[in-house]
């Protein structure tokens, strides 16, 4: 039976104290208002040419812990879209050109002659195209990409294929580009099914039957899920609104997934629709109330659906229950008819020698969930702006951004073992107050107590953590108090270049060459 932790002893009064402003001195460069914001403070930059970047890959792969209960995961970022939304508050993104796209073509093929050989020997569990918008590719260059990803790198037999799309850029040629390469989870931001909102939003006058025509193009739901997204809080929407766009999207045959998520307005997006009032915005939030929640409940209720909350209360998700749950013959029949015309589809495919794609059982996800790790986390970033995270080795971005010149090269932090636990263990006490030894020990080669001993010394004399059996049990705190709590976590050397880079100091420009 495991035992309970001992707290390490406590630093000097001065050492204390030290440490004390400088966590002021970060709250005020960066209000620390969440413990994710924590997670991600990092140290001094480096920089890598792709073949250095590759090197770190060919001794990943040689790691024979990060060979065995890991995950391995590939992500390609189109940083495209027909138009920018107003409300977007992605600023790395851009309205997609000719031109751009063949750019962004060339420079992606180019990284994958490069990273596929160094991960020779590394099977990927998930493929994930997302942006921006990867439907504004059109489906000549998406079957390049997909050919060279699956002849350059080896997948999972269960691997799953995710991809974001734009319902007004999609076709017929496209859908089928993506099936034929074996994609079995499609999502897109439909926000709302009013064609005068989404034009004032410069989305386009993406209509009501614009989202049923690319629900038509993609699987039925015994080859592949579909979720589509709603914001709550518009401009010139409302409750009542949103309800009706949930009905006919619940009402359609594909039976899609559908997250409702509240809107996070931009300065800009204030300034324009809101006359500069936060106020007012927050407002029309507040209208998505209880009373909003039971109509919703009760839709769900109505289509056989069941509803998923955030703790934060800032999305919620419905998803389909099984159909034969609650037998309702008109329903029913619908959904029969459709999946007789899918068979239809998929048998005439098969007849011509076509390929098909029927996923497998229980898909392996795309998982960058900290808290769902049972192994070493990597991550391969293909295109402008992606992430890469080489367990152990380094987390980078991909350089230049959008539109920009020069070769790809990749900035970011040299990443050890004791950085790899400390941001698992800020989402571990974040989501689940407790951090278990044994299962640090085995990720990580380290308790929390030996990884992190003057946090955890304070953490256990102010109450935040105390010890229980097999580990840590933390308390259960607003965000923002837990985040200050969490900043003892951090290295004295990355807070201070931390508040550097936020105070607006030199090295925010000038990444160090390593």
């Amino acid at each position: 039976m495991p035992s309970s932790p001992k707290p390490p002893p406590l630093h000097s009064t001065d050492v204390r104290q030290r440490r004390v402003a400088l966590h002021a001195r970060a709250d005020r460069a960066s209000r620390i208002a969440t413990p994710s914001q924590v997670a991600y403070i990092r140290g001094r930059q480096k920089r890598w040419t792709e073949p250095e970047l590759a090197d770190l890959w060919t001794s990943a792969v040689q790691d024979t812990h990060n060979r065995g209960s890991g995950s391995n995961h590939l992500y390609v970022h189109v940083p495209f879209c027909k138009s920018i939304c107003s409300f977007c508050n992605y600023d790395r993104l851009k309205p997609s050109t000719p031109h751009a796209l063949k750019d962004w073509l060339t420079r992606v093929m180019a990284s994958i002659q490069v990273l596929g050989p160094a991960t020779e020997g590394l099977e990927f569990h998930s493929l994930y195209f997302g942006g921006g918008t990867p439907s504004v590719l059109p489906s000549r260059m998406l079957r390049t990409v997909f050919e060279a990803l699956d002849q350059s790198f080896t997948w999972h037999p269960r691997a799953s294929r995710s991809i974001e799309l734009d319902p007004a850029v999609m076709n017929a040629a496209k859908a089928q580009s993506m099936m034929d390469h074996g994609f079995q989870r499609y999502s897109f931001g439909v926000q709302t099914l009013e064609s005068s909102m989404n034009s004032a939003h410069n989305r386009g006058p993406q209509s009501e039957d614009t989202v049923r025509r690319c629900l038509d193009l993609l699987p039925a739901s015994f080859l592949g899920s579909v979720a589509v997204d709603l914001l709550l809080g518009l401009d010139g929407g409302s409750p009542e609104r949103t309800l009706r766009d949930v009905q006919r999207l619940l009402s359609h045959p594909r039976r899609p997934i559908i997250d409702l998520f509240h809107l996070t307005p931009t300065a800009t997006y204030v300034e324009a629709h809101f006359g500069g009032s936060i106020d007012r915005a927050r407002e029309e939030l507040a209208r998505y109330d209880d009373q909003f929640d039971t109509q919703l409940d009760a839709l769900a209720k109505q289509y056989s659906y069941t509803i998923q909350r955030r703790e934060s209360g800032h999305c919620r998700t419905l998803e389909p229950a099984n159909v034969m749950e609650r037998f309702q013959p008109m329903r029913w029949a619908m959904h029969v008819r459709q999946y007789g015309i899918d068979a239809w589809r998929v048998a005439r495919r098969r007849m011509s020698g076509r390929p098909v794609h029927i996923p497998p059982l229980g898909l392996l996800s795309y998982n960058q969930i900290m808290t769902a790790r049972t192994g070493p986390l990597n991550l391969l970033g293909l295109g402008p702006s992606a992430r890469t995270q080489i367990f152990g080795r380094a987390s980078v971005s991909t350089h230049p951004s959008a539109g920009g010149s020069g070769p790809t090269t990749y900035h970011g932090q040299s990443m050890t073992a004791v950085d790899e636990l400390r941001r698992f263990v800020v989402f571990q006490i974040r989501d689940q107050k407790f951090v278990e030894d044994a299962q640090l020990a085995d990720l990580f080669g380290q308790t929390l107590a030996d990884a992190l001993p003057e946090a955890v010394a304070v953490w256990a004399e102010n109450g935040f953590a105390r010890p229980t059996e097999g580990g840590w049990t933390f308390a259960s705190l607003p965000p923002r108090e837990m985040g200050l709590n969490l900043l003892w976590s951090i290295p004295e050397t990355d807070l201070l270049y931390y508040i550097k880079r936020r105070m607006g100091g030199p090295s925010k420009r000038h990444p160090d060459p390593h």
